[in-house]
């Protein structure tokens, strides 16, 4: 199986006030010029104006971001698959949320790109199959029963406890397996684009540097089983 590697290189020295969170984030933005220039290559942080802003956003997402998993902030809501030919079980394929701090709700296209990069992508995943089979449990327990479906990333999907993760979720619950339909986001399908929606089936001498990389094998393909009212999802 080939693999590729894309390397960003971010540079520092003795006179700059930058902090090692921004310094891993600049190492973080080059990693993705590499792989967006065609991967299997290294690329240098240039630190002009437009960059700085950009290292700026990045740092306030990666905050946001962590907060949220650690707090508990996401908001799940469901939305119907309606049947073509026959009345079968009621199905909902569960949106993920982030409320800001106004209170409105910022759609995964904003924020799973980052989430992504900042290495936090699994730990979201997580959550949102923790919630699902909770929601299917307790749908079970109030007489009815319901098919949802949740996305989770390439990145999730190659992790090889995932099988078991979710098997040991579904046996604490007692959920049956078929009742929980698990996508894979377009990103992972669909090689160098951004998460938006579904698809079922990161010198001189006098200074030191900051390396982010990034290894690519060639993408397996899953198998996809085949579920929303509003679920707001309950704090842990």
């Amino acid at each position: 199986m080939p693999i590729s590697s894309s390397i960003g290189i971010a540079l520092f020295g003795g006179d700059d006030e930058l902090t090692a969170d921004e310094l891993v984030v600049e190492a973080d933005i080059a990693m993705y010029d590499a792989k967006e220039a065609g991967k299997d290559r290294y690329a240098v942080y240039e630190r002009t104006d437009g960059r700085r802003e950009l290292r700026s956003i990045r740092g306030n997402w990666n905050e946001r971001l962590r907060t949220a998993v650690e707090d508990d902030r996401f908001v799940l809501h469901a939305q119907p698959i309606m049947p073509i030919c026959s009345n079968g079980t009621p199905t909902f394929e569960l949106l993920l949320r982030l409320p800001d701090d106004h209170g409105d709700l910022i759609p995964p296209g904003t924020f799973l790109y980052n989430a992504e990069r900042f290495g936090l992508i699994e730990q979201i995943d997580r959550w949102v199959l923790r919630q699902a089979v909770g929601h299917l449990s307790a749908s079970h327990a109030a007489g009815t029963d319901l098919m949802l479906a949740v996305n989770v990333s390439g990145k999730t999907m190659g992790d090889l406890g995932l099988g078991a993760y979710v098997a040991a979720l579904l046996a604490e619950h007692a959920v049956q397996p078929q009742r929980l339909v698990i996508e894979i986001t377009e990103t992972a399908a669909v090689p160098g684009s951004r998460p938006s929606t579904t698809s079922s089936t990161s010198s001189s001498t006098t200074s030191r540097s900051t390396v982010s990389s990034s290894a690519t094998s060639a993408p397996r393909r899953p198998t996809s089983s085949s579920s929303k009212p509003s679920f707001r999802s309950p704090r842990a």
